[in-house]
């Protein structure tokens, strides 16, 4: 519709912005590395975060109203959808039984078989009676669920209801008494059966009420999900009867009595009675309600079974949606409180200090990290943002793309992960056991440690669900389960730069890591040579750099630094001939006449492909954010002369390792290799 298109455009304005930001925040903080902090530099970044503040606010404000809004269109629209099919069902009993009725009204029955002919006939209409009837019983229901849900317009409901209630009502009565005069005149007993159409007011009064708040789910996403009910039913859309409808019992419903049609002199039917407060105290809604209702409106033909098909579909995503995130919603809740029982039990007994182990005494830090941090996080902000979108399950997937550098922090806490179940089991003994003892709790204390990491794992798979039932491009789902994948990866990422060692500069002045991984690599001299070094390969915003995986005495891996090259100074290409699997990076104006060349092999295709898209965003952000090295190592300028012999020189020394294939490094310069392996 125009108002959720407008409302995701605004979203994805908002993230723009905020992405914006943080891209200039993140190239001021990395010229501040290379440059002197000045005024103007710590204004315009305070400017910026101000900004990004404000943003926050205004945009939670409109979300806030548009929710508000939004729940005021959507119950204008559900009751003039139901107001029309009360209108269709009141338009069928004036056109088509009322005109039924008068047309047999003083009809005299010459012979029996004239009478089982009428009767027949009456029988006949009474079956097509049947899905108005079904209809009126739906549409009383659904009023019920409209009405409990605290309905804007409930009051109207209730005279409609009660309209369509007592209009039919009285129709039926008087095709029952047409019937039973029928039957006399052929001599069958008088049975008036009402059974059927009685049901409409009192078949759901032995229901257990305590269906009803489900049941009146249901019903209104069959009304806001479909696309009207009656959009492509088989009655027009019909506004007035006889001169125009009143929604109040008794106006303009009057007909004439259903007279026995053998009878020399008619009769006048009974009239049914009905409370227009009452009518829908001791009425509660069908599980099928939605089903049946979309049934009837889709009407009949190859058109009415399309429609019905694309309503079905509708119904069974958005109840998909709402299912996933009630899900979300109560799973985040419950993981609120189990953050809060791990603090105020283990985490509080642990800095009490009472009859706690020496070794554990003052590691809170290694075995909690910062799990206090976490909790802060989801108990005063993420929860309470999520809540705002209960109603707008496709949109949910923007709260994380605007929250996602918050959960940088489960980076720091799975990276500590391993440590703090080590030293749990060195030094814990018995102790968090016996607390777990002490405040009768369900789970152990390692249950609880895990439960930030099961979290992340369950909003992938939670946004993975919730992808699959949206339309593409809709809201923001994907950029958040991006946001969730994330979290795991740069994890993994900090795990492996951390035993990074021995590297000439400061590790944060590499840029972020972009990737990172193990690979078979070749220099010049080693292209003939079957046999390639195993490295692990980093790369970073603004270099990629090769490190020896070794392993001390004790079995611990180290990586330790052989080079570098600077992201704006390489070249890729993709395609090595031989192996699918080999790609090669090299420096100059040509592969062909490069200074430096290197080819990596990966694990995998897959793995191949992902590296040679990465790098080459890599090397087109930074060529176009105009972080050239030259310019962010020192404010002196770098030739290009020098930066190609510094550049050699690293290579020369760092790769000449003292093994099997050492010296074949040493000759990088060399530019006479192609892109062919025989």
């Amino acid at each position: 519709s125009k108002h959720q298109e407008q409302k995701e455009a605004f979203l994805k304005a908002c993230t723009l912005a905020r992405r914006t930001a943080e891209t200039f925040l993140k190239y001021a903080n990395r010229s501040l590395q290379f440059y002197h902090v000045n005024s103007t530099t710590v204004n315009s970044e305070s400017r910026v975060k101000s900004i990004l503040e404000k943003l926050l606010a205004q945009e939670t404000q409109v979300l806030e109203y548009w929710t508000q809004r939004k729940k005021r269109l959507d119950q204008c629209q559900q009751f003039v959808l139901f107001e029309r099919s009360a209108k269709q069902a009141i338009e069928w009993i004036h056109d088509t039984g009322e005109a039924y009725l008068s047309s047999r009204k003083n009809k005299l029955c010459s012979s029996r078989e004239e009478s089982e002919l009428l009767l027949r006939e009456h029988n006949e209409f009474k079956s097509t009676a049947k899905e108005t009837r079904e209809r009126v019983k739906l549409l009383i229901q659904l009023a019920d669920t409209l009405v409990e849900k605290g309905h804007a317009h409930a009051s109207s409901i209730k005279q409609w209801v009660a309209t369509v209630d007592y209009r039919y009502k009285d129709f039926s009565q008087r095709m029952e008494l047409y019937r039973s005069n029928l039957e006399k005149s052929l001599g069958l007993p008088g049975i008036i059966q009402q059974q059927d159409d009685n049901n409409l007011s009192s078949s759901n009064s032995s229901n257990n009420s305590s269906n009803s708040s489900l049941n009146a789910s249901r019903s209104i996403s069959s009304v806001n999900s479909s696309s009207g009910i009656s959009s492509a039913g088989s009655y027009p859309s019909v506004i007035t009867v006889g001169g125009g409808v009143s929604p109040v019992p008794g106006a303009g419903m009057g007909g004439d009595g259903g007279s026995g049609p053998c009878s020399t002199s008619s009769g006048t039917g009974t009239t049914g009675s009905s409370s227009g407060g009452s009518v829908l105290e001791y009425r509660h809604s069908d599980p099928s309600l939605e089903t049946k209702l979309n049934a009837a409106a889709a009407g009949s033909g190859a058109v009415g079974a399309v429609q019905k098909e694309i309503n079905e579909e509708k119904r069974k995503s958005a109840r998909k949606k709402e299912f996933i995130m009630a899900e979300l919603l109560q799973t985040e809740r419950t993981y609120v409180k189990d953050l809060e029982t791990c603090i105020n039990v283990f985490l509080r007994e642990l800095k009490s200090g009472h009859q706690v182990p020496p070794n554990l005494l003052g590691k809170e830090h290694i075995l909690f990290a910062n799990i206090e941090d976490i909790f802060q996080f989801h108990e005063k902000i993420f929860l309470r943002e999520l809540e705002k979108y209960e109603t707008m399950p496709e949109d949910v997937g923007h709260c994380f793309v605007t929250w996602a550098t918050k959960f940088d922090m489960y980076v720091h806490y799975c990276q500590n992960k391993p440590q703090s179940m080590d030293y749990m089991v060195q030094h814990g003994g018995t102790y968090f056991e016996e607390v777990q003892r002490k405040h009768k709790l369900e789970h152990s204390l390692p249950a609880y440690l895990i439960k930030p990491v099961q979290r992340i794992t369950k909003y992938q798979l939670l946004l993975k669900d919730l992808q699959s039932c949206c339309d593409e491009g809709q809201g923001e789902i994907k950029d958040g389960l991006e946001v969730m994948l994330n979290v795991p990866k740069k994890a993994n990422d900090v795990m492996h730069l951390s035993l990074l060692e021995q590297c000439d500069m400061p590790i944060e002045n590499l840029g972020d890591v972009v990737l990172q991984d193990s690979f078979l690599v070749w220099d010049t001299k080693q292209i003939l040579i079957k046999k390639g070094r195993e490295r692990h390969v980093f790369l970073f915003e603004l270099y990629i750099l090769f490190s020896k995986e070794v392993k001390d005495t004790n079995g611990t891996v180290k990586y330790i630094y052989k080079n570098k090259l600077l992201t704006s100074d390489f070249g890729v290409t993709e395609h090595i001939e031989g192996d699918e699997c080999k790609f090669a990076i090299w420096t100059g104006r040509a592969p062909i006449l490069s200074d430096i060349r290197i080819v990596l092999k990966a694990n995998s295709l897959e793995t191949k492909q992902l590296w040679v898209k990465r790098m080459r965003e890599v090397m087109q952000e930074t060529y176009f954010s105009g972080t050239s090295f030259s310019l962010l190592k020192s404010p002196a300028k770098v030739s290009g002369k020098n930066l190609g012999q510094r550049l050699s020189k690293d290579i020369d020394d760092t790769l000449n390792d003292n093994d099997q294939d050492g010296s074949s490094l040493a000759s990088f310069g060399s530019g006479n290799t192609t892109d062919s392996e025989k």
